[in-house]
């Protein structure tokens, strides 16, 4: 079963979770940047603010997406801002797929390790994290509910080429997709 779907990402990270997954609720992106920018805020880093201090919040975004990301809770990546063609498979559970280290890592701080998404609902979205939430996101794949094996690809070929698009409607039918996420049942 395949399901394909355009973002139009507002914000640096995207995402794949299940509706019911604990970290599907309103405002927790924002919730998460400020807490992660509010920790270097505060003295001795409050007197002014450096480059630095971005890049260390960015830093403790990344930990707590990532966090969330090992308890099955969301699969994370950050392509940054744009619009992009985001396919997403699901295999057969049999024979088990054997993932590439390139595909375990595609995910945020990837280090190769087995990614699982727990999938309560089985209603999966793919969305930016900023859609956490949201009433407004659409399901884009049904699944029987249950714990599964993620792996993606990153089309680097395709993400190479001219972008000028700034909508869903202007990324060309014949083009993509950027990403292709596999799920197989664990």
């Amino acid at each position: 079963m395949t399901a394909i779907a355009i973002l139009e990402a507002d914000a640096p990270l995207l995402g794949l979770w299940d509706r019911s997954s604990p970290a599907n609720k309103p405002g927790h992106y924002d919730e998460a940047w400020d807490a992660a920018w509010e920790f270097d805020r505060d003295p001795p880093y409050g007197a002014g603010w450096k480059h630095e201090d971005m890049e260390i919040a960015c830093e403790h975004l990344d930990q707590y997406w990532n966090h969330r990301q090992a308890r099955g809770e969301l699969m994370v990546w950050k392509p940054g801002s744009g619009v992009y063609k985001v396919e997403l498979r699901l295999l057969q559970p049999k024979p088990k797929t054997k993932f590439s280290k390139p595909q375990r890592q595609a995910f945020l701080v990837g280090q190769g390790v087995e990614r699982i998404l727990v999938c309560a609902s089985g209603d999966l979205i793919v969305s930016s994290l900023r859609g956490l939430g949201s009433r407004e996101a659409k399901v884009l794949l049904r699944v029987h509910p249950g714990k599964y094996r993620v792996g993606m690809d990153v089309r680097r070929d395709q993400l190479a080429r001219v972008r000028p698009f700034k909508s869903a409607a202007d990324y060309p039918k014949s083009q993509g997709p950027d990403f292709v996420i596999f799920l197989q049942n664990k």
